[in-house]
C-alpha cells in the first residue's frame, strides 16, 4: 500500500490525506502489532464475524502479479503476525482467502479507501447473540400462519461438516441443479460427495462457476515459474473430474455459461506493459474486449446472451485508478455509470471529485447486480434494470456490495449492520433487503451468516462454506395448500413446477394449471350471484402451460377477487391439476401478495 502512495504525486496525495481525515478511526491499521516493516498489506478489525466472542482480522492487499483484490479473512481473534510473511504464507494461515469482487468489502487501498468508512468499535460485534436470537424467534413465529407477504426461510447446510477436503471450504458458484463449486484447491460438490478438481500442475486451484451442464471453470497456478517469483496462473475448464488449460498464461475465468462461453481477464500487452483486460473465453481462443479508456478491465459474469459484465479503468495513463462497472454486448462496452460521487475542494480551490462502480453478475433478464460509490462517499450495492440503477441501500450500516442476482431479480451480498457493527449476508427480494442471518431456521454454529456470493433461479444460495436451501410450501397432484387470510382485490404468487426424474421431463405433450379455491369467507357485502361464481368453486389462478417447458421456471399465478370480498377473512386453498400426465411432479409455491 505505501509503495502505491509513494508514486502518488501532486494534488492526488492531498485528495489521498483528505480521504483519510474523513475516514471514521481504526478503518485501516498498519501492521504495528506485528513489527512488519512492510507496506504492502492492510490489516482492518471486522469485529466478530463468527460471533465466538473474538475479534476477527483482515490482510487486504492487491495482488502485484495478477492486479486481483484479496482479503486473507482470520477468524481466530487479533493475533500477531510474523515479522516477515507474504501471499503464501497468508494463503495457508487464513480462515478464508477472498478474491475479486468478493474480497471488495474488505479492502483498504488507496483506491477504495475514499469509499471505506468503517466503525468495527474495535474488536467486538456489538450485535449480541441474544438480539439475534429474538429476531429469530419473531421471525420464526410470524411465519407460522399465513404466507402472505413473508420473507422468505432458509435451512442452512455447513459443507465443512460433511467430510470434504478442506476445514474451510469457500463456495464460489452453483448452478440449477444445486451442485455447488470453490476451492481451494478447486472442488466440486454433487449433494452427496465432494470430487477435488485437481490443479494445471501447481498447488493451488480455485473453481469460480459451473453451468446447468455440470461445465466447470476456475484458475489455478501452474508449474510455470514467473519471473519474479511464483507461479504462472492460468484460467481452467472441468468436467468435474479432469482439469485443462482454457486460456494463456496470467489469465483468470470467473464465470461460464450455458453455451460454454466463459468470462474473466487475461493480461494483455498495452502499450509499455502487460494489464489485466476483460475477455471471453470460446472454442479455445481468447477475445480481448478492451477498457472503458484505462489501462485495465476484468470480467466477472456472462449470461447466455453472451453479455458480460465488470469493472473497467476509464482515465487513461493514470495511477489513481477509479473503476467504472461495464456491460459488454452488441461488440462494444458500456459504461453503466455510478449511484454518485464523493467530491472535496483542495487547496488551489479546485475540486477533485472520486467515483468507483463494479458489475458483478447479470441475468438472463438482462439486470445487473454490484455496487458503486453515492453522493456520500460510501459503497452501496445496486441493481440495473432497463437503463435505472436502483440504490439497494444497506442492513442499517453506510456501505452494502452486491454480489450475485437471479432471473427472478433476488440480489445477494453484503453489507454493514447498523452502526457499522458487524458484516451481515443480505437477500434484497420484491423491494426489501433482509438480513439472512434472520431468515435462516435453527442457524449451525458459527452463525451469523457475513457474506454470501450467488444464487441460482430456484433461490439457493451460496457463501463461504454455506449452502442455504430455500424452505418453500409443496404440494404434489391431489395434494392442496390451505391458509386463512384477509382479503383484498387481487391474490398473487409463483410456482415453480419441478422436473420429473430430478434432470428430465417424462411427459413433454403434458399440460397443468393451478387452481384456487375460496372459501368459509365473510364478505362485508351481500352479493350472493357473484359470490357464487368464486366461493367454494375452483377457480384457474394461470393458463394451460406445457408442464415440461414450464418445468424449472418460476410462473406467476393470480386470481382477481369481487369487490364485495375486500376486508373479509377467507381460506385460500392451492392445488395443481396435470392432465396427460404419467408421474406426479412436486410444485414449490412462493411470494404470496394480497393487492
Amino acid at each position: 500500500m505505501g509503495r502505491v502512495l509513494k508514486e502518488v504525486a501532486g494534488k492526488f496525495l492531498v485528495v489521498v490525506s483528505l480521504l483519510l481525515f474523513f475516514a471514521p478511526e481504526g478503518q485501516c491499521q498498519e501492521l504495528d502489532e506485528s513489527g512488519n516493516s512492510r507496506e504492502d498489506y492492510c490489516v482492518l478489525q471486522v469485529g466478530d464475524l463468527d460471533n465466538d466472542g473474538k475479534g476477527d482480522f483482515v490482510v487486504s492487499a492487491k495482488t502485484p502479479t495478477s492486479g486481483l483484490d484479496t482479503a486473507y479473512v482470520f477468524l481466530d481473534g487479533r493475533k500477531k503476525l510474523p515479522a516477515s510473511f507474504d501471499d503464501t504464507y497468508l494463503g495457508r494461515n487464513a480462515t478464508y482467502v477472498l478474491k475479486g469482487s468478493a474480497a471488495s468489502p474488505f479492502i483498504c487501498t488507496p483506491r477504495t479507501r475514499a469509499v471505506t468508512a468503517l466503525d468495527t468499535g474495535g474488536s467486538e460485534n456489538r450485535l449480541t447473540a441474544t438480539d439475534q436470537s429474538a429476531s429469530r424467534q419473531a421471525l420464526s413465529t410470524l411465519n407460522a400462519g399465513s404466507p402472505i407477504n413473508q420473507p422468505p426461510r432458509y435451512a442452512a447446510v455447513d459443507l465443512k461438516t460433511l467430510g470434504g477436503p478442506l476445514s474451510h471450504p469457500i463456495i464460489s458458484g452453483i448452478n440449477s441443479s444445486g451442485q455447488v463449486v470453490g476451492g481451494s484447491p478447486a472442488f466440486l460438490y454433487d449433494g452427496s460427495q465432494f470430487h477435488v478438481l485437481g490443479t494445471l500442475g501447481g498447488d493451488a486451484s480455485e473453481a469460480r462457476s459451473i453451468n446447468d451442464s455440470g461445465d466447470i471453470v476456475g484458475f489455478s497456478l501452474t508449474d510455470e515459474p514467473a519471473p519474479l517469483g511464483g507461479y504462472v496462473v492460468q484460467a481452467f475448464q472441468s468436467d468435474g473430474f479432469t482439469v485443462w488449460s482454457l486460456g494463456g498464461p496470467w489469465s483468470y475465468a470467473f464465470d461460464i455459461n450455458n453455451r460454454g462461453q466463459a468470462a474473466g481477464y487475461s493480461y494483455t500487452q498495452t502499450g509499455s506493459g502487460e494489464y489485466p483486460h476483460a475477455t471471453i473465453f470460446e472454442n479455445g481462443g481468447e477475445k480481448d474486449l478492451g477498457t472503458l479508456g484505462g489501462r485495465d478491465s476484468y470480467a466477472f459474469a456472462i449470461n447466455d446472451a453472451g453479455h458480460v459484465v465488470g469493472e473497467s479503468t476509464f482515465i487513461p495513463d493514470t495511477i489513481f485508478d477509479p473503476s467504472r462497472a461495464f456491460v459488454y454486448k452488441n461488440g462494444a462496452m458500456q459504461d453503466l455509470g455510478v449511484l454518485g460521487r464523493l467530491c472535496f475542494e483542495l487547496d488551489e480551490g479546485e475540486e477533485y471529485c472520486f467515483e468507483r462502480s463494479s458489475a458483478t453478475d447479470i441475468n438472463d433478464r438482462e439486470q445487473i447486480a454490484g455496487f458503486s460509490t453515492t453522493d456520500q462517499g460510501y459503497q452501496h450495492a445496486f441493481l440495473i434494470t432497463g437503463d435505472e440503477m436502483e440504490d439497494l441501500g444497506t442492513l442499517g450500516g453506510f456501505q452494502s456490495w452486491g454480489h450475485a442476482v437471479n432471473d427472478s431479480g433476488q440480489v445477494v451480498g453484503t453489507s454493514l449492520t447498523t452502526g457499522d457493527a458487524a458484516y451481515h449476508a443480505f437477500l434484497y427480494d420484491g423491494g426489501t433487503m433482509y438480513d439472512l442471518n434472520d431468515l435462516v431456521a435453527d442457524p449451525p454454529a458459527g452463525f451469523p451468516l457475513w457474506q454470501v456470493v450467488n444464487i441460482n433461479n430456484f433461490g439457493q444460495i451460496v457463501g463461504l462454506n454455506y449452502l442455504l436451501n430455500p424452505e418453500y410450501e409443496t404440494i404434489l397432484p391431489g395434494e392442496e395448500y390451505s391458509f386463512s387470510d384477509g382479503f383484498e382485490k387481487k391474490l398473487t404468487f409463483q410456482y415453480w413446477i419441478d422436473p420429473d426424474d430430478s434432470d428430465r421431463c417424462v411427459d413433454p405433450w403434458a399440460f397443468a394449471r393451478i387452481e384456487v379455491k375460496i372459501e368459509a369467507a365473510t364478505p362485508s357485502k351481500s352479493n350472493q350471484t357473484v359470490l357464487r361464481r368464486y366461493l367454494n368453486r375452483w377457480l384457474p389462478a394461470d393458463r394451460f402451460l406445457r408442464k415440461c417447458a414450464a418445468a424449472g421456471k418460476w410462473q406467476n399465478a393470480s386470481l382477481t377477487l369481487p369487490a364485495s370480498l375486500k376486508g373479509s377473512q377467507a381460506t385460500v386453498r392451492v392445488r395443481i391439476r396435470e392432465y396427460g400426465s404419467k408421474g406426479k411432479s412436486t410444485v414449490y409455491l412462493r411470494r404470496f401478495t394480497m393487492e
